[in-house]
């Protein structure tokens, strides 16, 4: 299931904010079985298949948030 990430306008607005710091992007689960909310090295962890994220309510952009082991860093993609 999608993730949410609020604050971000855009795709390239949060591609921006996880090569910062994306210690401080909070991914929330809106799911009711398994759901798994927290901050991105919480929830995506070394995950290299990554987890689909998109903005509430407009969801007008998606967005794939994994695990690079070449870039030791996470991508948006």
């Amino acid at each position: 299931m999608t993730k949410i990430v609020s604050g971000y306008k855009t795709k390239k607005a949060l591609k921006e904010a996880v090569l910062n710091d994306p210690s401080r992007i909070y991914i929330d689960d809106p799911s009711f079985i398994n759901s798994k909310s927290g901050y991105i090295p919480e929830v995506v962890g070394n995950n290299t298949r990554g987890i689909a994220v998109t903005n509430h309510p407009k969801r007008s952009w998606f967005a794939t948030i994994k695990w690079s082991e070449r870039k030791n860093a996470y991508v948006v993609t």
